[in-house]
């Protein structure tokens, strides 16, 4: 089985993964982050919002510092698209490729 890993500098605006073809993913908001991490996919450019109250459909599935979720069965990375509330917090990736 192969693989890929690696970790997203949090730059404030909305952020896509890199394009690789994969299986699985595991995504990770490192326990060193300050502030949250909102995570979805990029359907049709609309890209992950910070939940505001507000019914709508870009809403990011929050992780703290130290959450992680997965697996994520998906064809490639660059469908997941994320935003952080702090600049210069992480994302950590894990996937499996196919």
């Amino acid at each position: 089985m192969a693989g890929v890993n690696g970790e997203v500098r949090i730059t404030g605006e909305t952020q896509d993964l890199h394009s690789q073809g994969t299986s699985e993913v595991w995504l990770q908001a490192p326990k060193s982050n300050k502030g949250k991490v909102y995570v979805g996919f990029n359907c049709n450019g609309v890209g992950i919002t910070v939940p505001d109250g507000i019914t709508d459909v870009s809403s990011g599935f929050e992780l703290q510092k130290g959450d992680s979720i997965g697996p994520i069965k998906d064809g490639n990375l660059k469908h997941i698209t994320f935003i952080g509330t702090d600049a210069g917090d992480s994302l950590i990736y894990f996937a499996t490729t196919s």
